[in-house]
């Protein structure tokens, strides 16, 4: 049976409505093949002898692995999806998704998605397998936060004055780490989100969690969100620390 196989954007639609699941899961973006019924039927008899042909189904349904693939799309229990650029402004969109017991993970290449079977607890280490391996940064973490402008109460607005009055300001060694860090050369970039979804269909997402590759190595962007302030942590990561935060986002959601 396969662990790995490559759909065609053509078939992820056409499969996705025969099997009642949603396929325009983040970042992918899949169009609707086919105008009339007739198209449409046209295409799934296309994609019927293609799968057959490659042994990803038989004349009467699909091979359980491509089903289950599917449907872990869009019905999962944890999910990352990862969007950016690495090795210098090649894009990466890739996304996976895992229950207790079936994990997957699929990659975008043009008009094709590829699509690889994973253990569960292997999740965070295939989804980072896409980036370049890459050293972690110099330097040390940064912790930037600025306040959330919103109009005070008026029982909020003495302490408010009293605030400006005496601002908070942020440590200029931590000011300093991170424009050291964003003044570095950029290779590449991007961001991951990290998504739980319960029995019943809700979803919760995690906080963000962003990458930027420098030629001096890579660092994480942890956002934080508060009811008064907004901001992240900046530190640098190796591929092990990247694994390592991103289980930690997938706990908090799972």
């Amino acid at each position: 049976m396969p662990t790995s196989f490559a759909l065609s954007f053509a078939a992820v639609d056409i499969l996705s409505e025969g099997l009642g699941v949603n396929c325009r899961m983040y970042p992918f973006q899949i169009p609707s093949f086919g105008e009339f019924p007739e198209d449409r039927a046209r295409i799934a008899e296309a994609i019927k002898n293609d799968m057959i042909g490659r042994g990803l189904a038989d004349h009467h349904t699909l091979a359980p692995e491509v089903m289950d693939a599917l449907t872990l799309l869009s019905e999962y229990q944890v999910a990352v999806a990862v969007m950016g650029d690495v090795d210098n402004g090649k894009q990466v969109f890739a996304r996976g998704s895992a229950t207790a017991r079936r994990g997957m993970v699929v990659r975008q290449d043009g008009q094709i998605l590829k699509f690889e079977l994973v253990r569960p607890e292997s999740l965070a280490r295939s989804i980072v397998a896409m980036l370049p391996p890459l050293n972690a940064g110099p330097g040390q973490s940064a912790t930037i936060t600025r306040p959330i402008k919103r109009a005070p109460r008026p029982d909020e607005e003495m302490a408010l004055r009293q605030q400006i009055r005496t601002p908070r300001g942020m440590s200029t060694a931590q000011i300093r780490s991170a424009g050291e860090i964003l003044r570095r050369k950029r290779v590449g970039s991007g961001h991951f989100t990290v998504n739980g979804r319960d029995r019943f269909g809700k979803t919760t997402q995690a906080p963000g969690l962003g990458w930027i590759d420098t030629d001096a190595g890579r660092y994480l962007v942890q956002s934080h969100i508060d009811e008064d302030t907004t901001g992240g942590t900046y530190f640098p990561a190796d591929n092990a620390r990247v694994i390592h935060q991103l289980n930690e986002l997938l706990k908090s959601v799972g």
